[in-house]
């Protein structure tokens, strides 16, 4: 199977962009994540993977819990401002606004939707990217929530 062709074929699953938040003690990380989806209706489980090398991923370990950022379809600079390590500042993460969840993660103020998930099931199998299935606890929804960003409406591209 030529390389080209595969990397083209697995770039066209469709994926939404978030920001994923996690706090463990005083420790906070953000990253923008593409590879999250449900997998049960009852309970409300959602698995997200995450990069093996990355802080976003042993905080989430540690902490046992992570939040998801819903971006609206004009979000696209918040989806890019978290692409690097997030710059953490009183009430702040990379310049956006946040508070504090039910679970404590970041939750970004202007987004159209959030949710947060204690983490009750984590495979870290043969790949780069381990599984952290997380239990639904808390969601939000803005009046005003429209269409979501997705992959597809950005230049970028993960996966492949």
């Amino acid at each position: 199977m030529p390389a080209n062709t595969q990397k083209a074929v697995l770039r066209l699953l469709s994926s939404g962009l978030y920001v994923l938040t996690t706090q463990h003690g005083d420790q906070i990380a953000a990253a923008t994540v593409s590879w999250l989806t449900q997998v049960s209706f009852e309970p409300p489980l959602v698995m997200v993977a995450l990069r093996q090398e990355s802080r976003i991923h042993d905080l989430t370990r540690a902490g046992g819990r992570f939040g998801v950022n819903v971006l609206g379809q004009d979000q696209q600079e918040i989806a890019q401002a978290f692409f690097k390590p997030a710059r953490v500042e009183p009430g702040t993460l990379s310049g956006y606004a946040y508070r504090p969840g039910q679970e404590e993660c970041p939750i970004l103020v202007d987004v159209p939707a959030w949710f947060e998930c204690r983490v009750v099931e984590v495979h870290a199998g043969q790949g780069d990217h381990t599984l952290f299935i997380g239990l639904v606890t808390a969601t939000g929804l803005a009046p005003d929530a429209g269409p979501t960003l997705a992959l597809r409406d950005t230049p970028w591209s993960y996966g492949g």
